[in-house]
């Protein structure tokens, strides 16, 4: 399923690693998903749909009805909304076999992310 834009759609991810700020930039700059970049350290959670430890454990993508995902899914499903490269490595993402492995891959960088951030150049902005 490919995901059109729709009004709202947000990703929410950590606004204090360097290598977050980093990845999510390029992404942009590569594939123009459509979404509001938002760190939630400044997002309302009072506004749901997602609680503050879940965007702490994963980026979050919160479509315009929504409808929420974490993780390598949600970067699967950022990515579908933008030009057709983006869409194609977000259906990929999300093929059996990939999925799983993108899923273990995210958790091993998400453990690791500050020490990533520290070791790179990826300091925070």
């Amino acid at each position: 399923m490919v995901m059109a834009k729709t009004e709202g759609d947000i990703l929410l991810f950590d606004g204090d690693c360097g290598f977050c700020q980093h990845n999510i930039a390029r992404i942009e700059k590569y594939f123009n998903p459509k979404a509001s970049l938002t760190a939630y350290q400044n997002f309302d959670f009072r506004q749901g749909p997602l609680s503050r430890e879940e965007a702490e454990s994963a980026v979050a993508f919160i479509t315009g009805d929504r409808a929420y995902y974490l993780g390598s899914e949600a970067l699967a499903k950022w990515l579908q909304t933008g030009n057709s490269a983006g869409k194609t490595i977000g259906q990929v993402m999300e093929f059996p076999g990939i999925a799983q492995a993108a899923k273990l891959l995210y958790r091993s960088i998400a453990k690791n992310k500050k020490r990533i951030s520290s070791a790179s150049s990826c300091p925070p902005k």
